[in-house]
């Protein structure tokens, strides 16, 4: 699977993701990798702005008010790969499976519209995980989620 996408993995995400992902040929590194261990979410945005790579990451919260203020500050990033608690920290195939399908629904060197896309298998078919991309504005509608369970 070879792709202009480049993504960035958040330390909360399990180390095993990198490896499966590189096997399938995508430009992906891990924030323990590069030097961003304990470094504050700014640093990893910009680090993902830097590089130009999408930023995966199980820190929806914090993240999901980091894009609001970039996109509310008119500041570039290429965007936010969210991924809920449905998927095991533990247990990285599910999530490599959606990863893979989500990059192959995006149009490569395109920014996420709205800034975050949010990964999802709340539904889980024969065969496979049924994969949900909200589209923009995204970070709002993730947003308004989070605070109807806070």
């Amino acid at each position: 699977m070879s792709t202009e996408l480049r993504l960035l993995l958040d330390e909360n995400i399990h180390a095993g993701v990198l490896t499966g992902l590189q096997k399938l040929g995508v430009d992906v590194v891990h924030a323990r990798d590069v030097g961003l261990q304990g470094c504050s979410d700014i640093q990893i945005l910009d680090t993902s702005v830097d590089e130009r790579r999408i930023l995966v990451t199980r820190d929806i919260r914090d993240f999901i008010r980091l894009a609001r203020f970039f996109t509310s500050t008119r500041r570039e990033f290429l965007g936010v790969l969210l991924v809920p608690s449905s998927f095991s920290e533990k247990e990285p195939a599910p999530l490599i499976r959606a990863i893979r399908v989500w990059i192959q629904q995006q149009d490569p060197g395109v920014e996420i519209a709205g800034g975050v896309s949010w990964l999802s298998h709340d539904l889980y078919q024969e065969g496979g995980y049924r994969l949900i991309q909200e589209l923009q504005p995204a970070y709002i509608r993730a947003l308004r989620r989070i605070e109807a369970t806070a």
